[in-house]
């Protein structure tokens, strides 16, 4: 009888440890999906990235583009699976006065680095880390970089140090 309890205590202590580790693995789904649903396009018209993005790969387009506008390069290196990356578009990127500033003053360039040939330009500019920001002058020379998320004023002032220390050269 006794050896008949304890089986059933060690039966109901396994099942409740399957029962928890059930309700644990449904949280965590559920959490996911709720970041899923939070980046997606849906949730994009509540929170639009207002910077003008090119998305492209090849450097030596936004080259052309920014020396024929007299304007310098912003590279944002992201990838899919990164939710820093989804954060910098829905709070950073969706702010109206940070977007003006970007695209009045560069060649605004999204640059997916989990694509192949998004990956070759990472690592041309040595990105270990995603989000990495990078500026840099109309022929493509790194002037400033920042690796991890970030705020809309650090952006700014990012931004605005390009321009003031290109505009005494």
């Amino acid at each position: 009888m006794i050896l008949a309890l304890e089986q059933s205590k060690s039966s109901s202590m396994k099942y409740l440890g399957f029962v928890t580790l059930v309700l644990i693995a449904l949280a965590s789904c559920s959490k996911t999906t709720h970041t899923n649903t939070h980046t997606s396009k849906s949730s994009k018209a509540k929170n639009p990235t207002l910077v003008h993005f090119e998305y492209n790969s090849q450097l030596s387009a936004a080259m052309e583009k920014a020396q024929a506008s007299g304007k310098y390069i912003f590279l944002d290196f992201y990838t899919d699976y990164c939710p820093p990356c989804k954060v910098m578009d829905a709070e950073v990127f969706s702010n109206r006065e940070l977007a003006d500033y970007l695209n009045d003053n560069f060649v605004n360039v999204k640059v997916n680095a989990g694509k192949t040939e998004g990956a070759n330009l990472a690592s041309l500019f040595g990105v270990r880390a995603y989000p990495t920001l990078i500026f840099t002058d109309e022929r493509g020379n790194a002037l400033i970089r920042k690796e991890g998320g970030t705020t809309v004023s650090t952006v700014r002032y990012m931004a605005e140090e390009v321009l003031r220390a290109t505009a005494m050269n």
